[in-house]
């Protein structure tokens, strides 16, 4: 039986918690929260330095940090983790922060697989600490291969890191594609009806973004420069190597992850120069007397901020200023 939010407080959960906050009295609140939701079994602790002397002598199904501790911040800590010579470096990880999250934290929350959770919303940690156990799905992978012993050998190397997909020809590869979207498509050359160069053609046609790894045997370096000029990512010949299709795909994953970071980063830019814009031309309209479109300058910028919306305090200043 699950255990969610505070309407699940009689029921009692096994999990042991590891809760790493400096503040005495936050972390009373925390875990006050967390026993009444079930979860009886949590340790709490208020340097990172202990947690990590707990982590090597226990297990425990998931560890709490605030952002920042006494001695270390919640990066750190997560690094010591996914260093994997401590404890289990796929223990689950839950970043407790104050105030806004920002680019940079949402970066390294997803490089680190760490769920972020705001103190101000401590009534949705249950939820989230049952979401952060149960994992992140597995990213997906569609591998196009007509030759089954290769389908076969690319989905036993993958399958504990992706959930993954064969399509035995192109056309099936192209439906397969287009109705799931997969995270990464390992692509093979040479394929009945439809070859493996026209599906790479309609795939990026579909997706500028995606991640296509060319499964190849006797392709020339023209060919190959071909490909990467039509988006491929990356090569891999055959016959497939374990550990190098391996290391290809979970670098094709990541370099996918850069450029979406970037495009975000693109989109965050042209928001600021937008909203400096605005508030320029408010401070000028200001400045000879013209309330009115000084006022419609300031709304515009605030509706079109990303950021959550302003405080009552943040308001006062706002007025105060202008």
């Amino acid at each position: 039986m699950s255990a969610k939010g505070g309407s699940c407080g009689h029921v009692q959960r096994n999990e042991f918690i590891l809760l790493v906050h400096q503040d005495p009295h936050d972390r009373a609140r925390i875990k006050k929260v967390l026993i009444k939701a079930g979860f009886h079994r949590v340790l709490a602790l208020d340097t990172a330095r202990a947690a990590v002397n707990k982590l090597r002598l226990s297990t425990y199904n998931l560890l709490i940090t605030s952002l920042y501790l006494p001695d270390r911040d919640a990066w750190t800590v997560t690094r010591i983790v996914r260093s994997g010579r401590f404890c289990r470096e796929s223990l689950p990880i839950l970043v407790l922060f104050e105030g806004n999250t920002n680019q940079a934290m949402r970066a390294l929350a997803n490089e680190h697989h760490v769920r972020l959770v705001s103190m101000n919303e401590l009534h949705g940690l249950p939820q989230a600490v049952e979401e952060c156990m149960a994992g992140d799905p597995k990213p997906s992978v569609l591998v196009i291969e007509d030759d089954e012993s290769s389908a076969n050998l690319a989905r036993d190397c993958l399958q504990h890191l992706f959930d993954v997909e064969i399509a035995a020809d192109g056309a099936l590869g192209l439906s397969a594609f287009q109705a799931r979207r997969q995270d990464l498509v390992l692509l093979d050359l040479r394929l009945p009806g439809l070859a493996g160069e026209e599906v790479l053609r309609q795939i990026r046609g579909i997706d500028s973004r995606q991640p296509v790894v060319v499964i190849t045997a006797h392709a020339s370096l023209d060919t190959h420069a071909s490909l990467m000029l039509d988006g491929a990512t990356d090569f891999i010949p055959k016959p497939l190597d374990v550990t190098h299709l391996r290391q290809i795909c979970e670098s094709a994953l990541r370099q996918r992850g850069c450029v979406e970071t970037m495009a975000e980063l693109q989109e965050m830019d042209a928001v600021v120069k937008e909203l400096s814009g605005r508030v320029y031309a408010a401070d000028h309209v200001l400045s000879v007397g013209k309330t009115g479109p000084a006022s419609r300058h300031l709304k515009s910028a605030i509706e079109n901020c990303p950021e959550t919306a302003l405080t009552d305090e943040e308001w006062r200043s706002l007025l105060q200023e202008f």
